[in-house]
């Protein structure tokens, strides 16, 4: 029902002239010479682009065409609509209906063509077809062609590898080489056993490792380096005091410690003296009390590592 009706408000609003010579009217363009690219553009219609065969609808107005192929001179013409005055007039002059006055120039029924089909073929002066042709003419219609499928898989085969540019290396920082010595603990007579004093030498040593890392230049000499470094007839056991400072120049030691052993009432005591061998002085000390020896381990346990660090504030 709905499409009866709106037939019949499409007869009412219309007049002779658009029912006889309808609205929009269909021109083909041409070409006898394959794989030409065929350009039309109108007025009152959408351009269409095509190859050798083209078709457009338009109600009224200038029609432009361009007919394009290698080697040839192109071709243009424009084609002219007529203004359908007796159908026009005589159409609405009867009719019951006065809407045709307006609606048939709107809708195109009041003009025409006087030609529905046009050869556009250009002239190529007798050039012929070939293959080489090819090339040029594809870049003319594939503006308006559907590009071929990816094929994903070669694309992938074909992929070049990607450079990725690398970091700067991080600057390394070049420290100089800095020679620790812990000399052997030193104790009065029977307060402790050579093994005892050689043990908290050995963990002195090892706190010195930790405070003092080997990645920024410090080297912490072991008991056999010290002894070949020694000078001939001279024992550790004999160094305190200023002497320490002195035996660190003789063994090429940039800083020395040691630790004393002593006694005080009922007390062990400890000093451990941290020197800079270049110019005698006293960086850093430890002085302690304990009950007995394993308390002595933990006083030097809890703050050899700190004695150490001077070092680096010093260097």
């Amino acid at each position: 029902m709905k499409s009866v009706f709106y037939i019949i408000v499409l007869l009412l609003l219309s007049s002779c002239a658009t029912i006889m010579n309808g609205g929009e009217k269909q021109l083909h363009f041409h070409s006898d010479e394959p794989r030409t690219k065929i350009s039309v553009s109108a007025q009152h219609a959408f351009p269409v682009t095509g190859k050798d065969d083209v078709a457009i609808k338009v109600k009224k107005g200038d029609v432009m065409v361009l007919a394009e192929k290698t080697g040839c001179e192109p071709r243009s013409i424009t084609v002219q609509s007529s203004f359908s005055g007796g159908w026009y007039i005589l159409g609405n002059l009867f009719s019951f209906v006065y809407f045709g006055w307006i609606f048939d120039p709107i809708l195109g029924g009041s003009w025409y063509y006087d030609q529905k089909s046009f050869d556009v073929t250009p002239d190529c002066g007798g050039h012929s077809y070939s293959e080489s042709d090819d090339a040029w003419n594809q870049s003319l219609i594939e503006d308006d062609e559907v590009a071929p499928p990816v094929n994903k898989k070669k694309l992938k085969k074909n992929k070049q590898p990607v450079t990725v540019p690398k970091e700067p290396a991080p600057v390394q920082v070049e420290y100089p080489t800095t020679y620790v010595a812990v000399l052997e603990t030193v104790s009065g007579a029977d307060l402790l056993d050579h093994n005892s004093k050689l043990f908290l030498t050995d963990v002195m040593r090892d706190a010195a490792s930790r405070a003092l890392p080997a990645k920024q230049g410090f080297v912490v000499m072991t008991r056999e380096n010290i002894n070949v470094m020694l000078p001939p007839g001279k024992s550790l056991e004999e160094c305190e005091g200023s002497c320490l400072a002195e035996t660190g120049r003789n063994i090429a030691a940039d800083f020395v410690a040691q630790a004393r052993i002593g006694k005080f009432a009922n007390f062990l005591t400890i000093t451990v003296e941290l020197y800079e061998t270049k110019s005698s002085k006293l960086i850093s000390s430890i002085t302690a009390r304990a009950s007995d020896e394993e308390q002595l381990l933990v006083e030097i346990e809890n703050h050899a590592e700190e004695l150490f660090g001077k070092v680096i504030e010093n260097r």
